[in-house]
C-alpha cells in the first residue's frame, strides 16, 4: 500500500525552466556568455562578481534557491519538541517529496560519472578527488585549459 498525492504532473518543471534561464541571463549581464571562447570565458568569470556586485547577488540567490529548495524536498524534524515516533510537520506539505529529491541527486551523480568516464576515455586523465558536484584533476598548469581537451 502506498500513500499518493492527488495532484500530479511534472513537479519540477518550473525550476527547470526558470532558474537556469535566470542564472544564464544574469551571468550574461555580467559579461559571462556561454558562447565565448574558453579562454575568454575564464577571463570573464574571473572577478565578475567584484565588477558588479548586484547581479552577483542575484546569481547567489538563484543558487541558494536551488540548494535550499532541494533540501526542502526532504525536510526533517527541527527540534520543536519532536520525539521519535511522533509525526512532524513536513510530510503533509506538498513540497515534502524525498523521492523527488533522491531522483534529482541520483540523476546529478549519474551525469557527473558519465562526464568523468567520457573525459577519461578522451584524455586518459582521471580525477584525484570527487565530492558531490566538485571534481579535482591534477594539472601541470594553473588554468583549467591546461588539462581540458
Amino acid at each position: 500500500m502506498a500513500w499518493a498525492r492527488r495532484e500530479n504532473g511534472r513537479y519540477l518543471d518550473g525550476w527547470y525552466q526558470r532558474l537556469p534561464d535566470a542564472c544564464f541571463a544574469t551571468m550574461a549581464g555580467l559579461g559571462v556568455d556561454a558562447d565565448l571562447a574558453p579562454a575568454d570565458f575564464l577571463a570573464a568569470v574571473d572577478g565578475c562578481q567584484a565588477r558588479d556586485p548586484d547581479p552577483a547577488i542575484v546569481v547567489s540567490a538563484v543558487k541558494a534557491t536551488v540548494k535550499g529548495g532541494r533540501g526542502k524536498l526532504r525536510e526533517r524534524p527541527r527540534g520543536e519538541g519532536w520525539r521519535p515516533g511522533e509525526p512532524w510537520r513536513a510530510p503533509p506539505r506538498p513540497t515534502w517529496r524525498p523521492d523527488i529529491r533522491a531522483a534529482v541527486i541520483s540523476r546529478t551523480r549519474i551525469n557527473l560519472h558519465r562526464k568523468i568516464v567520457k573525459h577519461a576515455a578522451f584524455t586518459g586523465q582521471y580525477p584525484i578527488a570527487i565530492l558531490s558536484d566538485c571534481v579535482v584533476h591534477a594539472s601541470n598548469g594553473t588554468s583549467p585549459l591546461d588539462f581540458l581537451p
